[in-house]
């Protein structure tokens, strides 16, 4: 009984310390993964008027638990938001891919933007495709779930 124990302790080892196959061992002395590398990718200046304009809104969408914002406020946010990211600003390019994953405005009194799981992962590729960690790491889930027009895969 030991025995037939032990061993299925060491297949359990063995599974959870397998790499999946496509990925490779991390090794502190190998080159930085490219998600490691998402300063490179990021702009060294940002937009001062689309950084204002991101950060005001953050601001405000940060003031209040989010059913306390008025239908007013929480299209400004909005409004704000979208602005910004248009402009390029890759803060509000974030912040626009969590209001399409969650939703702005929880109440029906103060709802302005429903989820949309395609929107987020047209955000998300962009962003992982200029190199941005956060993008990456969104996209993996929405993978892992399969929302969005993401393959499925866990």
């Amino acid at each position: 009984m030991a025995g037939i124990y032990a061993y299925a302790q060491h297949v359990q080892y063995v599974k959870m310390h397998t790499i999946p196959a496509g990925l490779q061992a991390f090794d502190v002395n190998g080159p930085i993964p490219t998600c490691g590398r998402w300063k490179d990718t990021v702009p060294r200046t940002r937009d001062p008027a689309a950084y204002r304009l991101y950060i005001n809104a953050r601001k405000l969408w940060r003031s209040k638990i989010e059913w306390q914002l008025t239908r007013q406020e929480a299209l400004s946010i909005l409004h704000d938001v979208q602005a910004a990211a248009n402009q390029g600003d890759w803060g509000a390019r974030a912040l626009m891919a969590y209001f399409y994953r969650t939703g702005l405005g929880p109440l029906d009194t103060n709802n302005v933007l429903d989820p949309d799981a395609d929107k987020l992962v047209e955000i998300l590729r962009s962003a992982a495709a200029t190199g941005q960690a956060w993008g990456y790491y969104d996209l993996g889930v929405a993978h892992e779930h399969g929302y969005g027009g993401a393959a499925q895969d866990e």
